[in-house]
Order: structure tokens, then sequence, then C-alpha cells
């Protein structure tokens, strides 16, 4: 969808005094703006908000979600390619939070653990740790095959406008870290090996 038509979208949203919890939407920015370092002026802050606070109207949601938040790329800011990235890039550090916070805990002890493998100075204690990690390694990523079905169908990520860029980049992200937790795995495994 183009950015005129998304405009004539929320024009149709009709004009009512509902209470849109946004809070989804306040947070995102704030974690975005303080991210990079930029500043909105209330005018633009006011305009994104419009566009999300009407995305989710249009969605008949009493709250906004982080698949409404796309309704910001429709906005010209977006349009310059690095602000695009931004957004992109801030979006992924808030909805796989808890993805990413395990990656890095496995990024340290597997490679910690490969290189006392190739010293040979793993102990017993560290093999067993390695074990302990390749089976919640396994266990996450059955967990993460199973999530993707039940939150592609989820009010999450259906939305209205902008369900076919939110799923893009859901999809996008979860076979991402899907191949490296994969990856990880297999490192889990060498090391026990």
């Amino acid at each position: 969808m183009n950015k005129k038509e998304f405009i004539e979208k929320l024009k149709e949203v009709e004009k009512d005094d509902l209470n849109i919890n946004d809070k989804v939407f306040r947070d995102f920015i704030k974690f975005f703006v303080n991210s990079y370092n930029l500043t909105i002026d209330k005018e633009t802050f006011s305009h994104w908000n419009y566009l999300v606070i009407n995305t989710t109207k249009y969605n008949k949601r009493a709250f906004t979600t982080q698949s409404d938040l796309w309704a910001l790329v429709y906005d010209d800011y977006f349009d310059k390619n690095e602000n695009l990235d931004l957004f992109k890039n801030a979006l992924h550090n808030t909805m796989f939070k808890e993805q990413i916070k395990y990656l890095n805990q496995n990024v340290k002890f597997k490679d910690d653990y490969a290189t006392k493998k190739d010293n040979k100075t793993l102990s017993q204690i560290e093999i067993h740790h390695t074990k302990k990690l390749l089976e919640w390694t396994v266990n996450y990523i059955e967990e993460l095959k199973k999530a993707k079905q039940s939150a592609i169908q989820s009010n999450q990520i259906n939305n209205l406008l902008t369900k076919d860029v939110s799923l893009e980049f859901f999809i996008e992200k979860h076979d991402y870290f899907l191949k490296v937790f994969n990856w990880h795995k297999m490192g889990f495994e060498i090391i026990i090996g």
C-alpha cells in the first residue's frame, strides 16, 4: 500500500472519543528517540501518534500493538532509508528483546567454552554446563518453531493496514533467530562432541 492509499484509509476511521491505550507507541518512541539521540518536535510526535492511534482504531482495538507502529513508515520522515533502517533496528530491539538477551548469553558461553576446548582446558563442570545449554537451546528452537505460527495468527501481527510489512518483518527476524540458535546448537554439540 502506498502512502496516499494509507492516508485515505485512515480518513475512514470514525472520529470518536475512544481512549486508545497508546503505551506501546509511547514506549517505542521513547526508545527510538533515546537509542539514536534523535530530536523530534511536538508536531512530528503528534502526527506519529495520529498515524498509530488511527491505525489501531481502524483495526478496532483499544490498545496499540507493535504491528500498528508500522504506520509510522508512512510519514515523510521515514522516506530516508537511514531513518527507516533506524526504525527497523529499534523495532527489532524491542520486539525480540528476549531472543537478543539469550543470544548474547549463549555467545558468551559458546565462545568461551570453544576456546577452552581448543586449548584443552575445558573442565567437567563446563562440559556439564555446555550439555545444559545444548538442551536449553534445543528446547528453545522448538519453542520458536511453535511460536511462529501462533504469532502469525495473533492480533499482534494481523493488522488490516500494515499486516504485509509487519508480517514480512516478523518472519524475517524470526527466521534469523532460528538460524542463529541452530548455529549455537551445533557449536555446543561440537564442544561436547
